[in-house]
């Protein structure tokens, strides 16, 4: 059995995070589909990472606009959480989200000019980006959290 003085010893190990913002999206598949057939590589190449469209070229055909709609998802909700959706400050294909290949889990990665303007809004500090990827039907969701990490404090 585990001590409360266990616990805490643990807690207080574990850095501290300050939520910097909370950001959702949910998206059509179909209407990423539609996109992707009318714009196809130009659609890619302005929303995707480069490495996001390679892994994407390695999917069966029957995953590819699920893939395409929830790296969209995750997109949209990171740009949320940032504070001022797309647009000056976070470009599309300056986000990144792959699955980590020993969790499986996804992972987000912020590149460019993009990071440039996290760090600044971060004033320094290290971040974590919390990323949750999920799909039912004929939709794909994103919830994104950017957290600062700070060093432990005392409970």
């Amino acid at each position: 059995m585990i001590s409360n003085d266990d616990l805490k010893d643990w807690a207080d190990a574990l850095p501290a995070h300050h939520i910097l913002g909370i950001g959702t999206d949910i998206c059509s598949v179909a209407r990423i589909e539609k996109i992707y057939h009318r714009f196809t590589e130009h659609f890619l190449r302005k929303s995707y990472s480069k490495n996001e469209q390679s892994f994407f070229y390695t999917l069966p055909d029957h995953k590819k606009s699920l893939f395409l709609a929830k790296r969209f998802a995750a997109k949209e909700a990171y740009a949320k959480a940032f504070g001022t959706g797309l647009g000056a400050y976070v470009a599309m294909k300056e986000i990144e989200t792959l699955n980590d290949t020993i969790k499986k889990s996804p992972r987000m990665m912020i590149y460019g000019q993009s990071l440039h303007h996290l760090q600044e809004k971060c004033h320094g500090h290290d971040h974590h980006i919390y990323i949750s990827l999920s799909d039912e039907d004929h939709y794909a969701m994103a919830f994104c959290v950017i957290a600062l990490v700070t060093p432990s404090i005392a409970l």
